[in-house]
């Protein structure tokens, strides 16, 4: 079968892929985040090189991802991050570049390429029923039922986990809600529940504040940063016991970079939520997720040999 090419616009950089049928990948430069939808030339040359990256240059499929609530053609909101590029036809962008008719291009939610990634060739293979969180810039989520993502009659469906309300009254989020699970445990939000919690800006050797500083100080034995980690984690364990009553998954699977780090006690994470859920209610597996960088790229590549028709193969653009 014919290579895939797969971009992951993502909360602090773009990475892309080319990926093999036997999910090799050939990763392209990592790219800053683009500011507009006249920035994406860079991106655009990137993609023209992976495209000529293989002696046999032929592509079948390519996928996009962002965060967002997102449709066929491209992004239909976002939360701050993506707001010019709602409304742009992003599945027409990426099939000119690539060369591919708009047949064989997908264009998808980061969070539920992510967790199709962890299902196909990750951590949950042969799983069918899950629930991804991701912690990073914000907090990302998606559900697969019976082996197919959620997505609801409108496209929001499983996606906005990181928008569900954990503290009635709580600090405003960008997305207009009170209280949300992002607006206290999103990396861009740290500053402010670091001053909530400790009463006090975060110290100058942690500014700007993101979970690598947070996490290392609290594990060097920084009071103040243990607690701030311990309010975050608060608000994972709410957030994780909503979604499992919600859909009654098999499985939760941890992602981002934040959920990695050796401070993180993912098991002991979830032992919290087992005691807090309905007595009936079944404990699901705590998985954490094989690759974070990856997993997007395979669910989008995954998603994208969907489209593939047989016979289907095209040049991409500039190939030689």
């Amino acid at each position: 079968m014919p290579d895939t090419i797969c971009v992951d616009l993502g909360g602090s950089s773009v990475k892309l892929a080319r990926v093999s049928a036997d999910g090799r990948l050939t990763l392209g430069p990592v790219l800053s985040v683009p500011s507009s939808p006249e920035d994406l030339g860079p991106l655009a040359a990137a993609l023209v090189g992976l495209g000529r990256s293989s002696t046999d240059d032929r592509l079948g499929a390519a996928g996009l991802a962002l965060p967002g609530i997102v449709d066929e053609r491209g992004l239909v909101a976002s939360n701050a991050k993506y707001d010019g590029f709602a409304g742009v036809d992003l599945r027409g962008w990426l099939a000119t570049t690539t060369g591919l008719p708009e047949s064989c291009v997908v264009v998808e939610n980061d969070a539920r390429s992510a967790l199709l990634g962890e299902l196909a060739a990750g951590c949950a293979v042969g799983v069918k029923d899950a629930v991804l969180v991701i912690l990073g810039t914000g907090v990302g989520t998606a559900v697969a039922h019976d082996g197919q993502l959620l997505v609801g009659a409108h496209g929001h469906a499983g996606v906005l986990g990181g928008h569900l309300t954990v503290a009635v009254g709580g600090p405003p989020c960008t997305c207009g809600n009170l209280g949300c699970a992002e607006a206290i445990a999103g990396s861009w939000a740290l500053g402010r529940t670091w001053r909530a919690v400790v009463g006090e800006p975060p110290p100058a050797h942690l500014v700007p504040l993101g979970y690598h500083g947070l996490l290392d100080a609290a594990a060097a034995g920084d009071a103040a940063a243990a607690a701030v980690w311990t309010a975050v984690r608060d608000v994972l364990v709410a957030l994780v016991v909503d979604l499992c009553h919600a859909h009654d998954p098999d499985v939760v699977i941890f992602s981002g970079g934040p959920l990695q780090h050796p401070m993180v006690d993912v098991l002991g994470l979830m032992d919290d939520v087992h005691r807090r859920l309905y007595p009936s209610s079944h404990r699901p597996t705590a998985l954490r997720a094989t690759d974070p960088a990856s997993s997007v790229l395979l669910g989008l590549d995954h998603l994208a040999r969907r489209a593939i028709r047989p016979g289907t193969t095209t040049q991409p653009t500039g190939a030689a």
